[in-house]
């Protein structure tokens, strides 16, 4: 089995990346981990997928592409890293996403199913992200709601069901079931539908000059997204961990929104944390998932140390490295709406 997920834009981090050669993210992700005592998982050792590409002029020297690799790999090790060791957060190397491999149930791809075939047929597409799903889609007859085709074989199939429990897991109603393409079976899932833009498109970003009023609006949404996520946890959702841009969309009255439920984002949590430490968790991670932004900014990002991880437990093969947005092609599509009105 794969681990693999379709996770995880995190655009801004493949810019600082383009300049080793590694391309970046999709915005559907979810994963699984297998025990291995070398690579902490051998599912990441046998997994292949075309991340990493270098963005070479015709000759990429191998220094150049140790250099991107090395740098996937510190990313991905600080990604997991941060909530390996938080004894809170209900994640290990060898963990599995919650749903992992209930494809056929989830999607009930068998004569009872499902079949949505006719439902999605009127579909027009909203958003195209990366590789492991085939797109976000509206419906004339559901305005309120959109529509993501995921692949159901080849590499990360077995995570598809992932993003179903943990949208149910935060309260959401979702339909799922199958649909007949001319190249086979896709899943389908109904999920509300979310208006918004990125913040690095909103007016707070993009039409404000002083960088002064930058930093604010960024600290302010920070906050914001802080006390979002904590409360989630008060009321016994999951852990939703992938604050970064392409994961939140401002509305019309400036009120953020956390979307992409799914692997490597969403873990299960053993309790609530005391306030203290859920802070100073996430200030880490939120200074390691908007750093770019700041960096824009001149503003210093604060340095944290963790634990190092050992070097046969993080060796990230390219699906996991691709599925955190380091070998994706950037997001493409309109400003949109994708899961979950929080």
């Amino acid at each position: 089995m794969h681990f693999c997920s379709t996770f995880l834009n995190l655009i801004f981090w493949a810019s600082l990346l383009l300049a080793a050669g590694a391309i970046p993210y999709d915005r559907s992700k979810r994963g699984v981990y297998q025990s291995d005592p070398y690579l902490g998982t051998s599912a990441l050792r046998h997994s292949v997928v075309p991340g990493l590409q270098l963005r070479s002029s015709e000759t990429h020297s191998l220094e150049r592409r140790k250099e991107a690799g090395a740098a996937a790999q510190e990313f991905a090790n600080e990604w997991f890293g941060q909530l390996h060791h938080e004894d809170w957060i209900d994640y290990s190397f060898n963990s599995k996403c919650v749903g992992y491999d209930k494809n056929e149930e989830t999607f009930m791809l068998y004569a009872l199913g499902n079949n949505l075939t006719t439902q999605v047929a009127d579909r027009k597409l909203l958003a195209s992200f990366g590789s492991y799903n085939k797109g976000i889609f509206t419906l004339p007859n559901l305005r309120d709601s959109v529509v993501k085709l995921v692949r159901l074989t080849g590499l990360c199939h077995e995570t598809a069901s992932c993003e179903i429990e943990s949208l149910k897991a935060f309260g959401q109603q979702v339909t799922s079931g199958f649909a007949t393409l001319p190249e086979g079976n896709v899943g389908v899932i109904i999920m509300k539908k979310v208006e918004g833009m990125y913040f690095s498109e909103s007016s707070k970003w993009m039409f404000t000059l002083d960088e002064a009023q930058k930093l604010n609006a960024l600290n302010a949404l920070k906050r914001e997204v802080q006390e979002m996520i904590y409360n989630l946890l008060r009321e016994g959702k999951p852990l939703f961990s992938d604050f970064q841009d392409g994961n939140i969309l401002i509305d019309e009255e400036e009120k953020a929104h956390l979307v992409d439920f799914g692997f490597p984002g969403v873990w299960p949590v053993k309790m609530v944390p005391e306030r203290n430490v859920f802070n100073k968790w996430f200030e880490r991670r939120w200074y390691f998932l908007w750093e770019s932004s700041y960096q824009q900014l001149g503003y210093p990002v604060p340095v944290f140390y963790q634990e190092p991880i050992s070097k046969k437990k993080n060796k990230w093969s390219t699906s996991i490295l691709t599925k955190l947005g380091l070998g994706r092609s950037k997001r493409k599509g309109k400003r949109g709406s994708f899961a979950i009105d929080r």
